[in-house]
C-alpha cells in the first residue's frame, strides 16, 4: 500500500512522467476551451465566455508549468515558480466562478472572484517584496505551498458543495471533478502525496470537459425540443397559409368550374389534413345543373354535388339534385349562414345522413361550412376526418371559414366569366344580326335613286348613301360625323324642325357650276314609344324639271305673243268692216265680221 503511492509519485516526477502529465492536460483544457469558444460565438451567453475565460487562464497556467519545468535550475526558476502558483491560484478561482456563474446573484459572484484575486495577488506582492528586501531569489517554502494547496482544495471542496445544491442531474460530474480537485490539492498539503494532484487534474478535468460536454448537448437538446413545438405549429400555420394562397391564385387564374372545384376540394382535405371533402354547388328548383347561373334567394334551392376529393376515390359522383332537407344539417348550414361541427356521439343521426347521401361509411367529425357571398347562397363545403382521428381544433375551424370565403368567390367568380362570355355571346350574334340588317339597310339606300341622310339626336350626320355625296359634291367619309348646320349651308335652306313639326320640304339654292337645284323633305325619326330619335332628309335633283317648266313657260309666252298680234288686227280690222268703215256692207257680210271677231276673241282668251 505504500510502495504504490511511491510509485505513482516518482511517475509524476519523472520528466517523461511530467511531459505526458502537461500534454493531456493542455490537449484537455483545449477541448474545453474549444468548446466554450463556440458556443460564445454561436449563441453570445455570458456564461460560456466565463467558461472561456477559466480555460485561457488554465491553459496559461499549464504552459508557465511546462516552461518552469524546463527552465529547472535557471535563473528565472524561482520567479516562474512563484508565477505558476499565482496563475494557478488565480486559474482555480476563475473555474470555481464560472462553473458557479448561474447559481447566485451577480453581486456575490463579483465579490467571491474580486475577494480571492485580490488576496492571490497581494500574496504574491508580499513574496515578491521579501526576496527583495533580503536580495534573495523568489523562492516558494514549504509552508507558503502548503498554503496554496489548501486554498484551492478549500475553493473546490466550496464549488462542489454549490454545485450539488442544484440537485440536477448534469451537475454529478461537475461536483465530482471539483471534489477530486479538492482532494488532490489537500492529499498534496496534508499527507505530502506529491501524485496526488496530477492525478487528481487528469481525473477531474476530463470530467470538466465531459460535463461540459453533456450540458451543451442538453442544451442543443432542449433547444431542438424547444424548436421543434415552436416549429410544428408555426410549419402547420405556413402549410394552411400556402394551401389558402393557392386557393386565392385559383380563385382568380382558374374561372372553369369543372376544373376548378375538384382542385379546391383537394386544397381544403390537405390544408385540414381531412379523410375527404365535398363541394355541393346550389342551383334554381325549376332548372338542372347549371355551372354558369348563380342561382338566387327567391325560389327554392336544388343541391347538388359538384367535386368531391377522397384521396381513395377520385370519381366523384354525379348524382342527382336534392332539396336540402334532404339533410337538415345542410339545410341548416344555409339558412343561418354558420358554420356546424358534428362530433360523433353527440349527431350521429346528422352524420348518418351526409355518410349515406355520399355513399361513406362511417368516420370522424365533419365541418359543414356554407358557400355564400353576400346575399347569394352558392353551396356547402363539407369536410370530414377519418375515424380515430382528433376533432377539428380552433384553428382548423377558423381556417375552413376563411378558405370557405374564398372558395365562394371562386365560384362566383367563374360563374360571372362563364356568364359573362354567354352575354359577349349573345351580343356577338347580335352585333352579327345587326352588321346583317345594316348592310341590308345599306344596300337598299345605295339602290334608292334619291339622295337620303339620317341625323341622330344630336343632329349630327350618321348615315349618307351615294346619291346625296354625289348630288352635294362630296364624299361618305367627309359628310358622316357632320352637323345639320353644315348641311344647311351646303344646301342654302333651313332643316329644322320645331316641337309641332314633324315634315315639311325645302329647296336649295343652285348648288355648284351647274347650278344643281335639290328639292326634298326633312322629317323627323320617333322610336316605338313616340321619343324623337333622329332625322331624315330625303332629296332629288329638279335641275332638269325646272329647266324644262322654265322652257314651257318661255315657249308659251312666245306663243302667246306671236298670236296675240295677229288676232288684235283681225279683231280690229274686222269690227272697222261691221262698222262701216269700208262703206255699206249687206246683211251677211256683216254676220260673218262679227263670227270673225267672236272666235278672234276666243283665241285671244285661249
Amino acid at each position: 500500500m505504500v510502495a504504490e503511492p511511491f510509485a505513482l509519485g516518482s511517475l509524476f516526477q519523472s520528466p517523461l512522467g511530467r511531459l505526458m502529465y502537461y500534454l493531456l492536460m493542455l490537449v484537455c483544457l483545449e477541448a474545453g476551451w474549444g468548446m466554450c469558444y463556440n458556443e460564445w460565438r454561436a449563441r453570445g451567453k455570458q456564461e460560456y465566455f466565463s467558461l472561456l475565460a477559466a480555460f485561457s487562464a488554465l491553459l496559461i497556467a499549464r504552459c508557465v508549468a511546462l516552461a518552469t519545468d524546463l527552465l529547472a535550475g535557471g535563473p528565472l526558476a524561482g520567479l516562474l515558480g512563484a508565477s505558476q502558483m499565482l496563475l494557478d491560484m488565480a486559474a482555480l478561482v476563475l473555474l470555481c466562478w464560472a462553473f458557479q456563474f448561474s447559481l447566485a446573484d451577480a453581486l456575490p459572484l463579483r465579490l467571491y472572484l474580486s475577494v480571492n484575486l485580490t488576496g492571490i495577488g497581494v500574496l504574491y506582492l508580499l513574496q515578491l517584496a521579501a526576496a527583495g528586501l533580503w536580495g534573495n531569489a523568489v523562492q516558494i517554502s514549504y509552508w507558503q505551498a502548503r498554503i496554496w494547496l489548501v486554498w484551492q482544495g478549500l475553493l473546490c471542496a466550496l464549488a462542489a458543495a454549490l454545485i450539488l445544491r442544484r440537485r440536477r442531474s448534469e451537475t454529478l460530474l461537475q461536483s465530482m471533478a471539483f471534489l477530486l480537485l479538492a482532494a488532490g490539492r489537500l492529499a498534496a498539503a496534508f499527507f505530502s502525496f506529491g501524485g496526488a494532484r496530477p492525478l487528481s487534474d487528469l481525473i477531474a478535468f476530463p470530467l470538466l470537459v465531459i460535463a461540459l460536454y453533456q450540458d451543451i448537448t442538453g442544451e442543443l437538446r432542449s433547444i431542438a425540443r424547444e424548436f421543434q413545438a415552436i416549429s410544428e405549429p408555426s410549419s402547420r400555420q405556413t402549410r394552411q397559409l400556402m394551401f389558402s394562397l393557392e386557393s386565392a391564385r385559383l380563385a382568380v387564374t382558374n374561372l372553369d368550374l369543372k376544373t376548378l372545384l375538384p382542385r379546391l376540394a383537394e386544397i381544403m382535405t390537405l390544408a385540414l389534413t381531412a379523410d375527404y371533402s365535398v363541394i355541393f354547388l346550389a342551383e334554381e328548383a325549376d332548372e338542372t345543373l347549371n355551372w354558369e347561373e348563380t342561382p338566387s334567394d327567391a325560389g327554392p334551392l336544388l343541391l347538388r354535388v359538384g367535386a368531391i376529393y377522397d384521396p381513395l376515390n377520385r370519381q366523384t359522383p354525379a348524382g342527382r339534385p336534392f332539396p336540402p332537407g334532404e339533410a337538415p344539417v345542410l339545410e341548416q348550414a344555409l339558412q343561418g349562414r354558420r358554420q356546424i361541427h358534428l362530433l360523433p356521439g353527440r349527431d350521429d343521426e346528422s352524420l348518418a345522413v351526409l355518410e349515406r347521401l355520399l355513399h361513406k361509411v362511417r368516420g370522424g367529425d365533419m365541418l359543414i361550412q356554407p358557400l355564400a357571398l353576400q346575399e347569394n347562397a352558392l353551396g356547402v363545403l363539407l369536410v370530414a376526418n377519418p375515424a380515430g382521428q382528433r376533432p377539428f381544433d380552433e384553428a382548423q375551424t377558423r381556417l375552413c371559414e376563411g378558405m370557405a370565403g374564398q372558395i365562394a368567390a371562386a365560384i362566383s367568380n367563374a360563374r360571372m366569366y362563364q356568364s359573362l362570355k354567354r352575354q359577349a355571346r349573345q351580343l356577338a350574334n347580335l352585333l352579327e344580326a345587326q352588321q346583317i340588317e345594316n348592310s341590308k339597310t345599306r344596300a337598299i339606300l345605295e339602290s334608292i335613286a334619291d339622295g337620303v341622310v339620317v341625323c341622330d339626336v344630336a343632329r349630327q350626320i350618321m348615315l349618307v348613301n351615294r346619291a346625296a355625296a354625289r348630288w352635294l359634291e362630296s364624299d361618305d367619309e367627309t359628310l358622316l360625323g357632320e352637323q345639320i348646320g353644315e348641311l344647311e349651308r351646303r344646301l342654302g335652306c333651313e332643316l329644322a324642325l320645331g316641337d309641332d313639326v314633324h315634315e315639311r320640304a325645302f329647296q336649295s339654292d343652285p348648288l355648284g357650276e351647274a347650278g344643281r337645284i335639290l328639292r326634298g323633305s326633312v322629317a323627323k325619326v320617333q322610336g316605338s314609344s313616340g321619343r324623337h330619335i333622329g332625322t331624315v332628309i330625303v332629296f332629288r335633283d329638279v335641275t332638269n324639271e325646272l329647266r324644262a317648266e322654265q322652257a314651257k313657260s318661255d315657249f308659251l309666252a312666245t306663243v302667246s305673243h306671236e298670236l296675240r298680234t295677229p288676232l288684235t288686227t283681225i279683231k280690229g280690222y274686222s269690227e272697222l268692216l261691221a262698222g262701216g268703215m269700208a262703206g255699206d256692207l249687206p246683211g251677211p257680210l256683216k254676220r260673218f265680221l262679227r263670227m270673225i271677231a267672236s272666235n278672234a276673241d276666243r283665241m285671244a282668251h285661249l
